[in-house]
């Protein structure tokens, strides 16, 4: 039996969409995915933003385990290490 396990790493989706001028709902990337491929878990990374905080109850609503990585500043900019190891 195979298992499927879907990883989401926050910035990467996000800033690939807005590279490409592409309007992203992750709600509904998150309902895609869970009713297409029925994962076993869906795992979403991300910088713990206290502006998104609404956002992430929501995708946790949408059973989504949020992992939440320290935040820093480069070149003034909020990073977040979202990698996965």
């Amino acid at each position: 039996m195979s298992r499927t396990l879907v990883y989401i790493d926050a910035a990467n989706i996000i800033f690939s969409a807005r590279n490409l001028n592409f309007d992203l709902d992750m709600l509904r990337l998150i309902r895609h995915l869970s009713d297409s491929f029925r994962p076993e878990r869906i795992v979403y990374f991300t910088g713990n933003f206290k502006s998104m905080r609404e956002e992430f109850l929501a995708i946790e609503k949408a059973g989504t385990e949020l992992v939440y990585k320290e935040i820093y500043n480069e070149e003034h900019k909020a990073k977040a290490n979202c990698g996965v190891g």
